[in-house]
């Protein structure tokens, strides 16, 4: 997510070859950064009985997931 960042910020991020719709990128990092909390808490989620999960809601209408806005 950092490179995306920065390539997005040096308006290099066609060149690196990320998505132009930012909704793709976004939910790569809400699936990884749930993931690496889920593995980090593991032990005691056990313990405890928490499952954690990441939900990737569908479309919402935003000024982002409008096909119309580029990075």
């Amino acid at each position: 997510m950092d490179e995306y960042a920065l390539t997005v910020q040096s308006g290099a991020a066609s060149e690196a070859q990320w998505p132009d719709w930012i909704n793709i990128p976004s939910k790569i990092g809400q699936v990884a950064a749930s993931k690496i909390f889920a593995r980090i808490g593991e032990g005691d989620f056990r313990r405890r009985g928490i499952l954690v999960n990441a939900v990737c809601p569908g479309l919402v209408d935003t000024e982002a997931s409008r096909s119309g806005l580029t990075i």
